[in-house]
């Protein structure tokens, strides 16, 4: 997910490439180093041939806590890190997902494609366990727990 501190006049996705390229390396971002958002982030800079300062942290939650700050403007990040996005709504402001699909805990937000810019990655993580783990709960096409 994409998401700006609301300090910026920018609300769409097209809004922040026009304000990035007017804007040459004043606007930054945050990530956790070598993370999928990581990759994300210079893909999306890649594609859209902006000039956006990369501000590294140890993890995505330290970028989240800088951007409620005020110390960065954007951060790309998984849902889990901008979940607090529902704790302080006026705080952040989510342009894009960046999936397949909308996320359907925000039908409001358009997918990164449907904003024009054709950037759709999926990840997944597994967490290995010992053998003889019972069988899980809930399945892969449902929300898990």
């Amino acid at each position: 997910m994409v998401v700006l501190t609301p300090t910026l006049p920018i609300h769409t996705v097209a809004e922040l490439v026009a304000y990035a390229k007017a804007n040459p390396g004043k606007l930054n971002w945050g990530y956790g180093l070598g993370t999928s958002p990581h990759l994300i982030g210079e893909m999306f800079k890649h594609i859209t041939q902006t000039d956006i300062a990369a501000i590294p942290y140890r993890g995505g939650a330290q970028a989240v806590t800088d951007i409620l700050a005020g110390q960065i403007h954007m951060n790309i990040g998984t849902t889990a890190d901008d979940r607090c996005r529902w704790c302080a709504p006026a705080k952040l402001r989510a342009i894009a997902v960046i999936g397949e699909g909308r996320y359907p805990d925000l039908p409001e937000v358009p997918t990164m494609a449907e904003s024009g810019v054709p950037l759709s990655l999926t990840f997944w993580t597994g967490i290995p366990g010992a053998g003889r783990r019972p069988p899980p709960t809930w399945s892969a096409s449902s929300t898990a727990p």
